[in-house]
């Protein structure tokens, strides 16, 4: 082999490809591995803690220059665990700080307040400070929310920052103390306006969640005592577990009617009696007596509250004039309950309060409640229904409403055309085209002479111009009853009578005319 040769060995190649190829402390690998986005800050904070325990800040200025996303990481570290030698070292040498606004929320959640004194020093950027705030309260971090409220309420506008929804759970995850220190110190300082209403709701989500927050709800009692007494009677009479209010309401306090009627309903009948016999303004001869009975009477049977309804006309001794034009207004049940609720009540008690008073209920809810039970049957027979054996209340009001709405209707017939017209008109909710085709059928069947068929064209009729002025025929339920209505059929009879409309109109202009002549002449 001639001098000039050289035979290159596998470890002359190794150095000499190694030579050309960037470095990598074997320490940094395991920083070089971390993500940014997927690792945790468990995971970030095992491999950081232990590499700075074992090399202190001499190899910082290493990880910084060898791993992409080494400054971000490791500031977010030292946020994290209150470093603030790491955050001074890479702030007076490597990296400017200010290139993230994630170190103050990171430093809030974990309670630096050491990281927030020195981010202050060296003026930190301030955008990211509210979410620093938001995320105090979530962590229950007061000494951090004690230090912004000393250190930039002067410069900041934090009015807004901590809502009555911030405040409101807290009590859903039972940091109390937290509650506590943004109603006593926080609000009082950057929005006192909000204390009471914010004060209310931290009652009402208490109420909600009630077992041992019932002594934070007295404490929110007593803040509202002078300020807003309202809260404390609706959360009273709203929500169960609330007796130890009761105390805090005042008796001579005034009460708003539309307030006291929006809350009735059947399950607070009692605590309803309670606040009428508390309150002197609610009690016999009381200035909001009368008005408030009547009201509550008014919403409690547009939701057929009977209950609420038997109670308020009984033990409240109402006048009978209020009674009675509150009962016979057709109004029981506008605003419909479920079905299956009509099977809570006991039929003899409210069946017998409702013949008292001959109560009239409102035709939506009669018509929806006979559309339940036409769904629940196997045949359509009205006459089978009005006759069935009265078990719960609810074969009651089947019953009853199909006497009262055939006389109203004219038949039998027309009852079922009407039922036809209001499932069709409520596409929106569950009733199917099965359902459909059953009562349909039954109805078509039912026609036996012409005064039947002319109702039927009728309705049939007003429901087309109702689905096509409403724009719902693209439902297949829709679609199929307008197959089923002979739409030309109608439109024949429509252009007919138009015609003749039509006709008469020329021959009265045609009179009209003659006789205007005959006065010239």
């Amino acid at each position: 082999m001639a001098k000039s040769q050289v035979v290159l060995l596998d470890s002359d190649l190794v150095r000499l490809i190694c030579a050309f190829q960037l470095g990598l402390p074997q320490d940094l690998i395991a920083i070089r591995r971390i993500s940014q986005c997927h690792s945790t800050d468990e995971e970030i904070c095992q491999v950081l803690s232990p590499w700075f325990d074992l090399n202190g800040l001499s190899r910082l200025h290493l990880a910084v220059a060898s791993v992409p996303i080494a400054d971000t990481v490791i500031m977010q570290f030292a946020a994290r665990e209150g470093r603030v030698d790491i955050l001074q070292l890479l702030h007076d040498r490597y990296i400017n700080l200010n290139s993230t606004d994630q170190l103050f929320q990171v430093a809030a959640v974990h309670g630096r307040v050491a990281v927030f004194e020195y981010l202050h020093e060296i003026g930190y950027r301030l955008d990211g400070l509210e979410h620093a705030i938001v995320a105090a309260v979530n962590a229950a971090q007061i000494s951090i929310l004690q230090y912004v409220l000393e250190t930039y309420a002067g410069c900041q506008d934090m009015t807004e920052w901590i809502s009555a929804g911030h405040a409101a759970s807290c009590v859903e995850y039972e940091t109390l103390g937290m509650l506590h220190w943004i109603l006593t110190v926080w609000f009082p300082a950057m929005n006192p306006k909000s204390v009471a209403s914010t004060l209310r709701q931290c009652l009402e989500c208490i109420a909600v969640h009630r077992g041992s927050n019932i002594d934070k709800a007295v404490w929110c009692a007593k803040q509202l005592q002078s300020s807003d007494p309202t809260g404390i009677l609706e959360a009273f009479l709203s929500f169960e577990s609330m007796e130890p209010l009761l105390e805090y309401l005042d008796e001579d306090m005034d009460v708003s009617v539309e307030t006291l009627s929006s809350l009735v309903s059947d399950e607070r009948v009692g605590r309803f009696d309670v606040v009428f016999a508390k309150l002197t303004c609610l009690q016999d001869g009381g200035s909001k007596r009368r008005d408030s009975a009547r009201q509550c009477l008014m919403e409690a049977t547009k939701h057929c509250h009977l209950v609420m309804m038997q109670w308020l006309v009984k033990s409240l001794a109402m006048e009978s004039t209020d009674i009675d034009a509150v009962l016979h207004s057709t109004t029981c049940g506008e605003y419909i309950r479920p079905y299956h609720s009509l099977r809570e009540y006991d039929v003899d008690i409210v069946a017998a309060f409702i013949e008292t008073h001959n109560i009239g209920f409102h035709r939506s809810f009669m018509l929806t409640v006979v559309c339940w039970h036409l769904e629940r049957v196997r045949a359509v027979d009205l006459a089978a229904m009005k006759a069935m054996k009265v078990t719960s209340f609810a074969t009651y009001c089947v019953a009853k409403f199909i006497r009262l709405m055939e006389e109203e209707e004219g038949g039998e017939g027309a009852l079922l055309g009407r039922c036809i017209q209001h499932m069709v008109r409520s596409t929106h909710s569950r009733w199917d085209k099965a359902v459909l085709k059953k009562v349909y059928k039954s109805w078509d069947a039912s026609i036996e002479d012409e005064t039947a068929k002319s109702m039927k064209r009728k309705i049939e009729s007003d429901m087309v111009d109702e689905l096509i002025g409403e724009n719902l025929t693209e439902s297949s339920v829709v679609k199929w009853f307008m197959q089923q209505t002979s739409i030309k059929e109608i439109q024949r009879g429509r252009d007919a009578a138009a015609s003749t409309a039509r006709q008469a109109n020329r021959q009265y202009e045609r009179r009209e005319r003659r006789r205007s002549a005959r006065q010239q002449i």
